[in-house]
Parts: C-alpha cells; sequence; structure tokens
C-alpha cells in the first residue's frame, strides 16, 4: 500500500503535466458531441462550433512538439519593411480616396472592405520582419487601422450609431446642461465615462458624438493597442507576438464594435489591460506599483459592474492558475498573482455595489431574470417569432468571423500550457480561458450574464493567444520552406481581418454582404422627420422598435408598434401618430428583438384601415387614424 500511493501520485503529476493533451482529447470528445448535436437538430451553430473546436485539437495532438517554432525574419534588412510601412500608406490613402468617392454616403464600398484586409495583411508583414526598435512605428499604424475601421461607420451619420449611446448622449448633455449627474440614473453611481466625454466637449466645444470619439473612442484604442502589446511581450518575450496581438485585437468584431457604439462597458475595459500589465511587469515591495494599481482597479469599479466583475473572475483565475503551475510544474516559488489581490479587488467592489442600492438591484435583476442567452431579446414577444431565422449560409457566414478566431487561439493556449512554458504563460493561458468559457456556455448551455460582453472580454485576453496561433500554424514549414512559413501567418490574418470587418457586429449594416443586418442608425432626414413630426402633434407617436427606442431620448414620446404590427391589428393604433421609415417597407427592421421582413406593403394595410397620410417625406411616412 505505501508503495502504491507514490506511483499514483506520480501518475498524477504526470497526467496534469500533459494538461494541453488532456484539453485538446477534449476538445475533440466536444466537437463529436456539438457535431451529432447539429446534425441531430439540424443547428449551423452546432456544426461550426463541432468544426471550429475539432481542427485547432486535432492540429495540437498532431503537430504537438517540444520546440514550437515561430517564423520571423529577424535578420532582414531595413528595406524590406520600409517597402512594406510603405505599402500600408498607401493603401491607407486608397482607402480614404474610396471612402470619400463612394456613391451612396451611408455604406463603404467592398473596394475598401478589401483595402482595409490588404493593411492587416501588411501590418501582419511588417510585424513578421521587425525589431524592437521598429515595433512602435507598427503600433502607430494598428492604431490608426483601428480609427480606421471604427470612425468610418459613426461620421457618415448625423445621429448616433447604436442603441446605448442615444441614452449616453442624453444623459452627458444633462450633465453638461445642469452641472450635476441625473440621480434617478444607473449611470449616476458610475460616472467615468460621461464625465470624459463631458469634461472634452466642454474644452473643445464638440457636440457628443464628435466628443466621444476624441476621447472615450481614441483613447479605447489607443490604449488597447499599447496595454494588449506591452502585456504580451511581458508573457511571450517576442515583440512579434506582441504586435500581432494588438493587431488581431484592433480586428476583433466586438472591439470593432465597442469602438463605434460607445458604451461603458467598453471603455471600462481598457482598465483590465492595464491592471494586467502592471499586476505582471510589478516589482515586488514598490510603493508606485502599489498606488498606479489601485488607481486603475478603482476607476475600473467606478466605470461599469460587467467589466469589474470580469475583472474579478480573471484575478481569481490568474490566482488559481499561478498555484496549479506552482504546485504540480516547479514544485515551489511565488504566485504571479497573489491571493490577497483578488481578494482586496472583490471586497472593495462588493463594497461599493452594497453601498449602492441601485447597482445591486441592477445586478439581482440581471442574476435573477437575465442569466441566460437572450437577455436582449424584448418580452412579450411571440414564441414563434423567437424561430425567425436566417439564410444558413448568412447564419454561417455571420458566424464565421466571430467565432474562428477565439476557437483559432486554442492552438497559443496548448502551447502556453505545455509543460516547457513559463509561469506566466500557463497563468495568462487561463485569464483567456476564463472569459472565453462564459462566452461560449452562453450558446452551448444557455448560461452567461449579458454574453455580448464576454466576446470583447474574450477578444481582448486571447489577442496574445490568437497571434501565438497564427505563428505556430506557419511554424512547421521553417525547416523546409521558409516563405511558406511567413506566407500562411500573413494569409491567416488577411483572411480574418475580411472576416471581421464584414461581420454584422463590427459592419453594423451592409445589405451587400448581409442582407438580413438590420440599420442600427437614422439618416439626417428621419432624424429631421421626427423632430418635425414631434413638434406639432398632439398624439404620442408609434413606430418602429429602433426609431422609438433611439428617439425616447430625445423626445420621450415614442412606443414600438411591435405588438399591432405583427398581428395586423391596427385598430390599437387609433390615437396614435404612426411613423413609418422606408425601411420598414423595403428591408429588414427590428421586430422586438430580431430582424423581419414584411411579406406585405404596411402602408397600403394602414389606409385600407382607415388611416391618413399627414406627413411624407423621402424616408418616412406619418398616418392618422381619422374618426
Amino acid at each position: 500500500m505505501n508503495n502504491i500511493l507514490p506511483e499514483l501520485q506520480v501518475v498524477v503529476l504526470g497526467l496534469f503535466r500533459r494538461l494541453d493533451l488532456i484539453l485538446a482529447s477534449a476538445g475533440i470528445g466536444a466537437a463529436a458531441i456539438q457535431l451529432a448535436r447539429g446534425i441531430a437538430n439540424g443547428s449551423i451553430i452546432s456544426l461550426l462550433f463541432g468544426v471550429f473546436s475539432l481542427v485547432p485539437c486535432a492540429f495540437w495532438l498532431l503537430m504537438r512538439a517540444p520546440e514550437q517554432p515561430v517564423p520571423g525574419l529577424r535578420n532582414s534588412s531595413r528595406r524590406l519593411f520600409f517597402l512594406f510601412t510603405i505599402g500600408f500608406w498607401v493603401l491607407f490613402i486608397a482607402s480614404l480616396l474610396v471612402l470619400y468617392q463612394r456613391l451612396d454616403p451611408y455604406l463603404r464600398p467592398p473596394s475598401y472592405l478589401v483595402a482595409v484586409a490588404l493593411m492587416a495583411g501588411v501590418l501582419a508583414c511588417e510585424a513578421l520582419c521587425s525589431a524592437r526598435r521598429t515595433s512602435w512605428p507598427i503600433l502607430l499604424q494598428i492604431i490608426l487601422l483601428g480609427i480606421l475601421i471604427s470612425w468610418s461607420q459613426v461620421v457618415n451619420y448625423s445621429g448616433m450609431v447604436g442603441m446605448d449611446p442615444w441614452f449616453h448622449q442624453m444623459f452627458t448633455n444633462h450633465l453638461i446642461e445642469n452641472h450635476h449627474l441625473a440621480e434617478d440614473y444607473y449611470y449616476a453611481h458610475f460616472p467615468i465615462f460621461h464625465l470624459l466625454i463631458g469634461q472634452t466637449a466642454i474644452l473643445t466645444g464638440l457636440d457628443y458624438k464628435v466628443a466621444t470619439l476624441f476621447s472615450v473612442s481614441l483613447v479605447q484604442i489607443v490604449c488597447n493597442v499599447l496595454f494588449v502589446y506591452l502585456f504580451a511581450v511581458t508573457i511571450f518575450r517576442n515583440q512579434v507576438v506582441g504586435v500581432l496581438a494588438a493587431l488581431m485585437v484592433i480586428l476583433s468584431p466586438y472591439h470593432i464594435y465597442m469602438s463605434y457604439w460607445s458604451i461603458p462597458n467598453g471603455f471600462a475595459a481598457i482598465f483590465i489591460m492595464i491592471a494586467l500589465y502592471l499586476i505582471f511587469h510589478r516589482r515586488e515591495g514598490s510603493p508606485v506599483f502599489a498606488m498606479l494599481l489601485g488607481l486603475f482597479l478603482g476607476t475600473l469599479i467606478l466605470t461599469h459592474t460587467i467589466s469589474a466583475l470580469c475583472m474579478a473572475i480573471v484575478l481569481f483565475v490568474a490566482w488559481g492558475a499561478s498555484t496549479f503551475h506552482r504546485r504540480f510544474y516547479v514544485g515551489g516559488g511565488k504566485n504571479c498573482v497573489p491571493f490577497f489581490l483578488p481578494i482586496i479587488f472583490t471586497a472593495t467592489m462588493l463594497a461599493w455595489w452594497f453601498w449602492d442600492t441601485t447597482t445591486m438591484g441592477t445586478l439581482s435583476g440581471l442574476l435573477a431574470e437575465s442569466f441566460n442567452f437572450h437577455y436582449f431579446q424584448v418580452t412579450g414577444a411571440p414564441a414563434r417569432l423567437m424561430d425567425y431565422v436566417l439564410a444558413p449560409v448568412e447564419v454561417a457566414y455571420n458566424n464565421l468571423g466571430l467565432f474562428l478566431p477565439l476557437f483559432f487561439s486554442l492552438i497559443g493556449i496548448f502551447s502556453m500550457i505545455m509543460e516547457k512554458g513559463t509561469s506566466r504563460q500557463f497563468v495568462a493561458a487561463f485569464i483567456g480561458l476564463a472569459p472565453f468559457g462564459i462566452t461560449i456556455s452562453a450558446f452551448v448551455i444557455g448560461i452567461a450574464i449579458i454574453p455580448d460582453r464576454w466576446f470583447y472580454f474574450s477578444g481582448l485576453l486571447l489577442g496574445g493567444p490568437l497571434a501565438l496561433a497564427i505563428l505556430l500554424v506557419g511554424g512547421p514549414w521553417i525547416t523546409r520552406r521558409k516563405i511558406i512559413s511567413l506566407v500562411i501567418p500573413v494569409l491567416i490574418v488577411t483572411v480574418f481581418a475580411f472576416l471581421a470587418i464584414t461581420n454584422p457586429i463590427a459592419d453594423h449594416w451592409d445589405p451587400l454582404i448581409s442582407p438580413n443586418s438590420t440599420r442600427t442608425a437614422l439618416f439626417e432626414s428621419e432624424i429631421d422627420a421626427f423632430h418635425t413630426v414631434a413638434g406639432f402633434s398632439q398624439s404620442p407617436i408609434k413606430t418602429d422598435r429602433y426609431y422609438a427606442m433611439s428617439q425616447k431620448w430625445v423626445r420621450n414620446v415614442t412606443i414600438p408598434f411591435d405588438d399591432e404590427i405583427y398581428p395586423r391589428d391596427y385598430e390599437r393604433l387609433s390615437g396614435y401618430l404612426v411613423l413609418v421609415r422606408g425601411i420598414v417597407e423595403d428591408g429588414p427592421f427590428t421586430l422586438y428583438s430580431v430582424p423581419y421582413r414584411l411579406d406585405y406593403s404596411l402602408d397600403s394595410d394602414l389606409s385600407s384601415a382607415g388611416f391618413s397620410q399627414v406627413y411624407d417625406s423621402p424616408t418616412v411616412r406619418g398616418y392618422l387614424l381619422q374618426r
């Protein structure tokens, strides 16, 4: 018996030291389950998950080696680097000219999207032949690329893009006009986002939208690029991985989304990356480090609850992973993340939440009502409408750019948790896996708190593993054909870039690529029409959901007409002024929570029901029932 226990301990220790193989094998099993589930239920998402899980896990099991070569042109000439740099600026200027000369002011031409994807490929070439002294010029180009991708979707509209920004515009304008926070709203207790925009608007005289771009959006892009790079270099000791990590984060669909759909949650995430960099780069006993870390973690708590919750989870996962690595891999030493750090942060976060009853009420509502994938679906929607699905090809393409990079990063994760990996890499791997697991759970088992936000966190924290995975795929060719080992990463980056920037999350309205994507912005004529009608109408206004829910923060006189339009019960519209946008007649619009197309003419139905047209413009028509 005494001899069996030591032998069992050796076996268990050996298994733990092959954790990458265990996880890859488990991934193969999970992929098989998802494929079977997809075939049985006809679920495109399950089939995609099965394929996306199978490919990286199978690649790792087949290509795993004790030494993983990373391609690069470390001794390349400056001439080659400057050639790629010139190529980037040529494409950058060309894309600006394409935007300037486009025929439709609200749509970005396909040639622009191709140019952006090629710019990403050129930046990958620059990264592969970069040295430490050339990394910073590449990071500047990555920042410009991020600005170009996100701001090009905002500047062509006179109003806000998205739904939430209309509320935040109202809240910030109230702050500027009344010199105090509106206490009736939840964000009065988390004001950092609005204070920054308000301060920028006051100092520069810019309106809310432009002030947001030059404050929150710009800070978000710049800080995420810089601190993702610094964090990756700290973890991998390799500037090529750092530059590629920054590039892939900028190309993440939800990072693009959060850069033009500016909300506190997206802005708060920059403090997560800053705090992680400080933690992994800290010097023991440094008071400056303690002050900086306390400042950024405190600011995070005061900016948004979900981001603070993510930080708490990440800190506990980092401590657990560090303890595991110390116990089974190195047999001693100090933790990368001391236990007191997640404890103090979580205690401070909970103390603020419990002190603020509004916050606790909101979080309780999330836990009680929204602990599922369908948090953003409107209650009361007909059950059969929730089953409304897009064409399989469109569903597959829309999810390809969203999930493929996340699953592809598993190759980098497996490499980081190999026995040869450092403690920092091991811990960073599980830091990335934490939000990724929460994201996937929303789709697989339907459990997550606002899963859309965790996509964004996953894209940030998996930037390093994704960059490493891209390089490792080209690694096996280094000893045979080095040029192929360099071409493969560049092709992967280019393809991922095109899939990302054409994804409906990152490209909020593109009927050519996603015919059923709904437009979450208003034409100037639609905004003018609302102001005109709301100015003279004595009746409350009913209109489509996006029009109603966005403009209620301008004038609180709008109500969605979903309950009347879907069953075609027009009698219930009596007493309301009904506004019908052209998009409701001609294309998909948001009905309850899904993109929907009418198979009849709403204008004709209203006229037949006795409604008279009282307003007409090129994009909006108004109807009133005459008694």
